[in-house]
């Protein structure tokens, strides 16, 4: 196989959902011994994060203008004739690209963006799409979205994201505050003002709702932080605080009605994290029959789920049992393979 040549423009980004794919399908890449390198711009934001990774930095103009100018006459200029673009955009110049596209918000829900952002998305991604080698996506709910946006004329590839498992993980015990939690970006589709104002309704004795995850600019923002003592906004959190968290809440909480994959749940699976879960776009498939499913549009749904979770120990077991083989289905590594396969495949 020739050397992989990957889009680093997700290294000068804060690393979230779509961010956190492209740098676990590199380390993996790296894990199985492929020649490839990371093409990024000089302003990468987490440098420890890609500590051992083989990164080539290539000067010039930052942001939008560092992928499509600086980075097509890079690959110009070395005869390179393919690139791997993880997080939805690509050099709309270069013709050999392979793009993984995440999810369609931005047409399903064109409200809950930026008109800048918005602009750029709905006229880049089309011209992307059809100028692609190679499509990839995360779920088929997202290859049917892609598809009914953006047309059949493309094989679309699934390569899910994955997880990173860790052994002997133990839930803490005894812990001082009972507590809900939550995880994600506060954007409309995430649906945190359900998520509170469904939580505030619901009798559960002194337990609180803590809120991981920041605000981003693309997005508007459709809920202030509430005054309410039992609702804790924590902001940006370390992995391992995180992963503290995930460990001792009475359940993980993702009210979203609208996820092309959905990591969080998962990630809280994982951590032995009992799951309340939206039964829209792709959660059933990813989550199957190891979460407790809520209507994202009926208040009552999740109000009731929650006192339900928060009442049966029994219940928040069998929840557990059921993450703990849910989350077998997916690996890092198994995405990899996809992705390794289809690259065999065009060369």
């Amino acid at each position: 196989m020739n050397k992989i040549y990957i889009n680093g423009r997700f290294l000068s980004q804060d690393i979230t959902g779509v961010q956190r794919y492209a740098l676990e399908i590199c380390k993996d890449l790296k894990e199985k011994g492929i020649d490839f390198v990371i093409l990024a711009p000089v302003n990468i934001k987490d440098e420890y994060l890609t500590f051992g990774l083989p990164i080539e930095i290539v000067r010039g103009l930052k942001g939008h203008l560092w992928e499509q100018v600086t980075l097509p006459f890079f690959l110009w200029r070395k005869k390179i004739t393919r690139l791997v673009n993880f997080c939805n955009t690509a050099p709309v110049l270069f013709k050999g690209n392979l793009v993984v596209l995440h999810d369609m918000a931005f047409f399903r829900f064109p409200n809950n963006f930026s008109k800048i952002f918005l602009y750029s998305y709905r006229t880049l991604i089309p011209i992307i799409y059809r100028r692609s080698v190679s499509v990839f996506t995360v779920s088929d709910f997202s290859k049917n979205e892609i598809e009914f946006f953006l047309g059949r004329n493309k094989k679309i590839v699934v390569m899910p994201c994955g997880l990173t498992h860790f052994k002997e993980i133990r839930r803490k015990e005894n812990v001082k505050d009972s507590y809900f939690l939550a995880v994600s970006s506060r954007s409309p589709h995430k649906n945190f003002s359900f998520l509170i104002s469904s939580f505030l309704k619901a009798n559960v004795n002194g337990a609180k709702l803590k809120i991981v995850g920041s605000g981003n600019s693309n997005f508007s923002t459709e809920c202030d932080d509430h005054q309410d003592a039992s609702v804790e906004f924590l902001g940006r959190v370390s992995d391992e605080t995180l992963g503290e968290l995930y460990k001792g809440a009475l359940a993980f909480v993702f009210p979203s009605y609208y996820e092309g994959f959905g990591i969080p749940p998962l990630e809280a699976q994982c951590y032995q994290c009992p799951v309340i879960a939206s039964n829209a776009a792709s959660l059933p498939e990813v989550l199957s029959d190891s979460a407790m499913y809520i209507d994202p549009y009926d208040q009552d749904s999740l109000t009731e789920k929650i006192e339900v979770v928060f009442q049966s120990e029994e219940l928040r077991k069998d929840l557990i049992i059921r993450g703990n083989k849910n989350v077998m289905r997916f690996s890092w590594s198994k995405s990899t393979d996809i992705f390794l396969s289809e690259m065999e495949r065009i060369e």
